[in-house]
């Protein structure tokens, strides 16, 4: 081996014409490789997501989920509430309270499934740049 001649960490050995060359070409290979095994796959699951037309039925079946699970604890604590302020409900007051519980139920379960329908559907339309988001 000739004095000054070796590789650099691309592998492409100094003191040839084209050593720029075979540097930047090297550099961008690495790079691309690089891309390709890091961001790739994340966009891949972006693009799932934006384009799973099930996405937006599963948010809205966890948001409905949610609010079943939030108000089955609710006849609980009601219910140690009262006892603990030494208060008894007749049968009118527990017929209208579960009547109030079940209304207010209902629209819990509605308004999170619209918003989780809305949020997701705006979510997957703006990951797909559509409609284009609007500078501020």
């Amino acid at each position: 081996m000739a004095a000054g001649v070796g590789y650099n960490i691309y592998g492409v050995q100094y003191g040839t014409d084209s050593y720029a060359n075979d540097t930047f070409a090297a550099v961008t290979r690495n790079q691309w490789q690089n891309y390709v095994n890091t961001f790739v796959p994340i966009e891949n699951k972006l693009i799932k997501y934006a384009t799973d037309p099930t996405v937006v039925s599963d948010a809205m079946s966890s948001a409905h989920q949610n609010v079943e699970n939030a108000y089955a604890a609710q006849p609980g604590q009601t219910q140690r509430r009262l006892q603990g302020l030494g208060v008894t409900l007749s049968d009118d007051e527990k017929a209208a309270d579960t009547r109030a519980t079940g209304l207010s139920k209902g629209l819990a379960d509605v308004q999170a499934q619209n918003t989780a329908r809305d949020l997701t559907v705006q979510r997957q339309q703006s990951i797909l740049g559509s409609p284009v988001p609007q500078g501020v």
